[in-house]
C-alpha cells in the first residue's frame, strides 16, 4: 500500500483488463487530492484506454468515465444541518453547471477501497503527472456525497458498466420513459423538501405564538 498511497494529485496508474470484452485494453487511474478530505481517502477519476499510454498528452485525449448521473434539477443538493431548500439555491446559486442534453451532470471521481489479501501487483506505476481534471464534471460540497465507492477487487467490472451505462448510454435513464421518470423523481424529491420546510417554518410560527400566549 505504500507506493500507492504516495501518489500525486493528477498521477496516473494504469490496470490492463483481463477478461470480457475490453480485454486487453487498459484501465487509466488518475490520483485526486484536490482538498485535505481527499488525503485521507483513495479518490481516482478513469480512462479507458486502447493502449498504455506513455505521455500526459495521451491520457488527456481520452474521455473520463462517467460513474453516475444526476439530474439537474438536483443540482443543489444536499443541505447542509438545517439549512431551508431556499437558503440551499441562494448559498449555490453562483455555482456553474454542465447538463447535456439529456439534463444530467455527471460525476467522475470515486473511492477505491482495498482489503486484505488484493493483488497490487497488477498495477502499473506510469510516471505520468499532471493530467487535466473533467471540465464538466459536477461539483458538490463534498465527494463523499455523490461519489461512488469501488473495490479494488471489483474495479474492471465496476468502471465498464459505469463505462457502457453512462459514457455509451445503456442505461435506462436514456430511454424515453427513463428520462420521464428521473425528471418526475428529481421533482418529487425537491416538492417534498420544501414542503417540509414549510411544516418547520408553520411550527417555528405556532410555537412561538404558544410562547407568547403562555407569557401573557
Amino acid at each position: 500500500m505504500g507506493k500507492i498511497k504516495d501518489l500525486k494529485n493528477g498521477e496516473a496508474i494504469a490496470i490492463k483488463i483481463k477478461k470480457g470484452k475490453y480485454k486487453n485494453k487498459y484501465l487509466i487511474l488518475i490520483c485526486c487530492k484536490e482538498s485535505p478530505e481527499e488525503e485521507r481517502d483513495f479518490y481516482f477519476r478513469a480512462k479507458l484506454s486502447k493502449k498504455l499510454p506513455t505521455t500526459t498528452e495521451e491520457i488527456n485525449k481520452l474521455p473520463y468515465i462517467k460513474v453516475r448521473a444526476i439530474h439537474y434539477i438536483e443540482r443543489y443538493l444536499p443541505r447542509m444541518g438545517r439549512e431551508t431548500y431556499e437558503e440551499l439555491v441562494e448559498r449555490k446559486k453562483h455555482y456553474v453547471y454542465y447538463p447535456d442534453e439529456y439534463n444530467y451532470l455527471y460525476v467522475y471521481y470515486f473511492t477505491l477501497l482495498f482489503e486484505k489479501g488484493d493483488n497490487l501487483d497488477d498495477i502499473i506505476y506510469l510516471n505520468i503527472y499532471n493530467v487535466e481534471r473533467p471540465t464538466d464534471e459536477y461539483v458538490n460540497d463534498s465527494k463523499s456525497y455523490c461519489g461512488e465507492i469501488i473495490l479494488f477487487k471489483r474495479l474492471e467490472e465496476d468502471l465498464i458498466e459505469y463505462y457502457e451505462d453512462y459514457n455509451l448510454k445503456k442505461d435506462f435513464g436514456y430511454t424515453d420513459i427513463g428520462l420521464q421518470r428521473c425528471e418526475q423523481n428529481a421533482k418529487a424529491i425537491i416538492e417534498t423538501l420544501k414542503k417540509y420546510d414549510l411544516m418547520q417554518k408553520y411550527k417555528k410560527i405556532n410555537g412561538m405564538n404558544h410562547n407568547s400566549q403562555n407569557n401573557q
